[in-house]
């Protein structure tokens, strides 16, 4: 009796701790940076065949005070940190760390339309400390620097993210009812304005960029950082004829007419002031 007794508590202990495993194994992947928790709204992270953790490469790296460029042409993602500057490329397990080669056990990848780069490598490169709590599946990581707020990070921009520095201005207009239509305008530390909404769908416009005059930043750093956002949904060839013929903008009577151009399911309006030398940047779906 004694005997039947222990194999049932055996066979009880075994299948409690294969479901707890299994119960472990489905938790989504967590992630603090500073103490403060990611929310990763179009992409989350997920453990791959390496068992490594991988992540959308923008949201850590930014919240690091870091800035990511991301190069469809070439499939290249150049993260930049001050003075180190570390490159990956999509499918190969190397980076590249001021130009000082690192091999890797996994490698970058694209999935979903996200590009993912695996987290300990990129975060501790940046100089942050990592640590992995397997038991809960969460991620922290710290670099002893202040995280930037929730609220200024914009990331439903019909699958755009836009990255908001310390140095930028604006974002909901409090207490009114844009807020509650998650209507925001902000302007960068270049001068750049982008208006946007948190709730687009297809019968909305999804980003609008307006660069200043000159007063307002350098005119070169405002349309680069135009560059910066659509390059995370458009190719590189697109990007500059769209900015090419931007620039074409002069004062009447040297005005250029309005032009549409089109790739995958956008629509990118160039739209020049009446008065001014610059021209408005209008994302939209087809």
């Amino acid at each position: 009796m004694k005997k039947k007794i222990g194999l049932v508590m055996l066979l009880l202990g075994t299948m409690i701790m294969g479901t707890s495993a299994t119960m472990a194994k489905d938790l989504p992947v967590r992630v603090f940076v500073n103490t403060q928790e990611i929310y990763f709204f179009d992409g989350a992270p997920y453990v791959d065949s390496s068992n490594r953790t991988q992540i959308p490469v923008r949201y850590v790296s930014e919240k690091l005070g870091a800035m990511v460029n991301w190069s469809a042409k070439t499939q290249l993602i150049t993260i930049i940190d001050g003075n180190k500057q570390i490159v990956l490329k999509v499918n190969e397990k190397e980076m590249t760390i001021n130009g000082q080669s690192k091999q890797l056990d996994t490698a970058a990848t694209i999935k979903k339309d996200r590009t993912y780069v695996p987290l300990r490598f990129v975060s501790e490169a940046l100089g942050a400390e990592v640590k992995w709590d397997q038991k809960g599946r969460v991620v922290y990581i710290s670099n002893g620097k202040a995280p930037l707020p929730d609220e200024k990070v914009y990331n439903s921009c019909g699958e755009f993210v836009v990255p908001v520095t310390e140095n930028s201005t604006g974002g909901y207009k409090s207490g009114t009812l844009n807020e509650q239509a998650g209507l925001w305008s902000i302007k960068t530390g270049k001068g750049l304005l982008i208006e946007g909404s948190d709730h687009t769908d297809e019968n909305k416009v999804i980003l609008y960029f307006v660069p200043g005059v000159s007063t307002r930043g350098s005119m070169e750093e405002q349309y680069e950082e135009v560059r910066n956002i659509l390059s995370q949904k458009i190719s590189e060839d697109t990007i500059d004829k769209v900015i090419a013929y931007a620039k074409q903008q002069g004062t009447v009577p040297d005005q250029i007419k309005p032009k549409y151009f089109y790739e995958g399911k956008y629509a990118i309006y160039v739209h020049p002031e009446n008065t001014e030398r610059y021209s408005n940047i209008i994302v939209e779906y087809k």
